[in-house]
């Protein structure tokens, strides 16, 4: 299954100032929030973790093994796999060392 944009949402994505420090050093904050402000609600989460330096104990409890094993860094490239082609061109520029850019 492919996820496409929803246009129609209202809902925007502001990533806190302690999810920013959670970030890898090369994913550029702006463009996750674009690739946000694209997608729905539900899915922030999962994409927000793909790109953290590292996943805590608990949110690898919440994902379950085989999903975090997913995140973060190392399937950055692989998880635009999931999405239109839209939302791909989105995805690709949060982290451009991850996608061989």
């Amino acid at each position: 299954m492919t996820m496409t944009s929803t246009s129609t949402s209202t809902y925007v994505k502001r990533l806190t100032k302690a999810e920013r420090t959670r970030l890898r050093p090369t994913v550029d904050a702006q463009a996750l929030e674009r690739f946000f402000d694209a997608t729905p609600p539900g899915f922030h989460r999962f994409f927000f973790l793909a790109c953290l330096v590292d996943l805590t104990p608990d949110e690898v409890t919440a994902l379950g093994e085989q999903i975090a094993a997913m995140v973060p860094a190392r399937r950055h490239r692989a998880l635009g796999g999931l999405l239109s082609s839209e939302l791909e061109a989105l995805w690709l520029p949060v982290d451009p060392s991850a996608n061989g850019a």
